[in-house]
């Protein structure tokens, strides 16, 4: 996603376009339902990617989570924020992990998490 600015309206279609092979199983029949396709699929495949520390996955997926961070589509932005940033919140582990993949506008968002949600 380089040129296009991401829109929650195109949030399935961006996610399957950038990462073909994501495993959708019981959800295939949800793609209008972006929350459900980033929560249920692409946060559990973020996770088996660090669990697996697949570095060059890793970093082709925080580059499209920065462009869905640097989206002027606060939806977008939303979506990210709840369905992924979120999820990683509880888990200290994981909340540490990741913060060394972010780019500057995800761990801004990923931050601010902070301000609703306790420290791990």
């Amino acid at each position: 996603m380089s040129e296009a600015e991401m829109k929650y309206i195109n949030a399935v279609h961006d996610l399957l376009i950038a990462f073909s092979d994501l495993p959708l199983g019981d959800y295939e029949s949800s793609l209008e339902l972006p929350y459900i396709i980033y929560g249920e699929c692409f946060a559990p495949y973020i996770r088996k990617m660090i669990t697996g520390n697949d570095r060059k996955e890793l970093k082709h997926i925080f580059s499209f989570l920065e462009e869905m961070a640097k989206s002027e589509d606060e939806d977008t932005r939303d979506l990210l924020q709840v369905a992924i940033l979120e999820t990683f919140w509880a888990d200290k582990a994981m909340f540490s992990f990741v913060k060394k993949y972010m780019h500057p506008h995800t761990r801004e968002i990923f931050n601010s998490i902070g301000e609703y949600l306790f420290s791990p």
